[in-house]
């Protein structure tokens, strides 16, 4: 089974500092999130019946934007490592 991610670590270590470590829980940003969702969906449904009646020759993949979609996009983040140098600084960004 497949688990959304449940850490978002921000790491900024740059020159003699000492690193700095954030770690933000992401079981906090969920609700929000998918209070966000809920507001955008009426306008992703006006979209999609746009499309629909647009682009016949494409109508299955003018809904696809589903709840079933996005939460699959979402557990797939887990894992994502992005590293930003620069000669004074590094920024880690990982999601947990």
């Amino acid at each position: 089974m497949i688990f959304p991610p449940s850490i978002l670590r921000i790491r900024r270590s740059g020159g003699r500092k000492r690193p700095r470590n954030l770690w933000i829980p992401l079981i906090v940003i969920w609700p929000i999130l998918v209070a966000l969702w809920a507001a955008v969906l009426p306008l992703l449904a006006i979209l999609a019946l746009l499309l629909w009646v647009l682009h016949k020759r494409d109508r299955g993949k003018a809904l696809m934007l589903g709840p079933p979609r996005l939460f699959l996009l979402l557990c797939r983040l887990r894992g994502l490592h992005v590293s930003v140098e620069d000669p004074t600084e590094e920024i880690l960004i990982r999601v947990i």
